[in-house]
């Protein structure tokens, strides 16, 4: 299951493609309606199946218009219908789940289900370095954590929340989403001012 945007799902197919052409794997790759309509059925390969879940988030067209109610779409709106079609899927036993590192609640759903979970990073890898050896042995969760700050520092909010994120990541989508609409009505508090 790729991140629901172009640069997680070329690199998600493309790991599929080649762990497919050992023709003892089914592979199913899950996406939204809207991506499996923009992606297509290009795969060739008879042991690759391309499956989607409902469009439970924004548009693909829309989403930089109100990028944090897409990442909260992405981390409150899609484990629901990902765990449904996991139910439908019983033509074949899931034996594993390889999901975007970005996709929190994977793990999750893995761990009640008892499927092993795989991470897919797909971000340069000197990002990961430089994630990994600033906070070695931490849970992947606060990779997820770490990219949300640097979403708020992009947006101009204050990077002190990368602190607070690491012990309550789904708090910290609120706090993006309440800064937006703090900032959408004019409210500059939460703004880093340069002197």
């Amino acid at each position: 299951m790729p991140y629901p945007g172009r640069g997680h799902i070329n690199p998600m197919i493309n790991l599929c493609t080649l762990l497919a052409s050992r023709d003892s794997i089914t592979i199913t790759i899950v996406l939204t309606e809207e991506w499996l309509g923009l992606v297509g059925s290009g795969l060739d390969r008879p042991n690759i199946r391309l499956w989607s879940i409902p469009n439970v988030l924004p548009s693909e067209h829309d989403r930089v218009a109100d990028i944090i109610g897409f990442i909260e779409s992405v981390f409150t709106k899609m484990e629901a219908p990902f765990c449904r079609l996991l139910d439908q899927l019983d033509d074949l036993p899931v034996s594993c789940v390889l999901a975007d590192t970005l996709l929190p609640w994977i793990t999750a759903v893995g761990s009640r289900r008892s499927i092993p979970t795989v991470s897919l990073w797909t971000a340069v890898p000197s990002t990961f370095l430089g994630l990994y050896e600033e906070f070695p042995g931490e849970s992947l969760i606060f990779y997820q954590v770490v990219w949300l700050c640097s979403l708020a520092s992009c947006l101009g909010l204050d990077r002190s929340l990368a602190e607070f994120s690491f012990h309550h990541p789904h708090r910290l989508v609120k706090i993006l989403i309440e800064t937006k609409n703090h900032r959408d009505h004019g409210n500059t508090a939460y703004r880093n001012e340069e002197p």
